[in-house]
């Protein structure tokens, strides 16, 4: 197949966004949101010790495993939104709050969920918000797709685009 310039394709369940769709979204309301992990230490696999030592020590802080979620959003103008640092709380979720130029979270495993994504959805998108054209684009995460957000959203008059899982963007 390579030597007669041919390729195999798999068919795909990816919807398309028609143009009509897409210029009903407002660039400076629609929001693209993702989430990742950040250690507080990254623990090194190599260390540097003097030729023939019996022991090698690499030295750590103990904070390897410790972690954030970090929540980040833009909006398709380009307007960069707070961040959402999620921090682990063994009480629980409790309501996002704005300290400094950071929006915090609590989760008990420092994990999005879909009580702390609703939250975070009545800090960015205020109520007194009505304009049109209000849209989130993330990923297919389980606390993006659940009841609890969808129905957020629809209260709220915003639609959702989701990328679907496996996607991989290209520049």
């Amino acid at each position: 197949m390579r030597r007669i310039d041919l390729s195999l394709h798999r068919r795909t369940d990816l919807t398309t966004l028609s143009d009509d769709l897409l210029a009903n979204f407002n660039p400076d309301h629609t929001v693209l949101m993702d989430e990742t992990v950040v250690y507080f230490e990254d623990a090194r696999k190599q260390t540097i010790q003097v030729r023939g030592a019996r022991h090698v020590v690499a030295k750590s802080t103990g904070f390897a495993s410790m972690r954030v979620t970090a929540a980040m959003a833009v909006t398709t103008s380009g307007v960069e939104l707070p961040p959402l640092g999620i921090w682990k709380h063994k009480k629980g979720s409790r309501p996002v709050t704005k300290q400094g130029a950071v929006y915090v979270g609590y989760q008990p495993k420092a994990w999005v969920d879909s009580d702390l994504l609703c939250n975070w959805i009545d800090v960015v998108f205020t109520p007194v918000l009505q304009a049109d054209g209000k849209a989130i684009i993330w990923d297919s995460m389980r606390a993006h797709l659940s009841k609890k957000a969808k129905a957020k959203c629809a209260s709220r008059g915003i639609s959702l685009c989701v990328i679907p899982g496996g996607s991989h963007l290209t520049y």
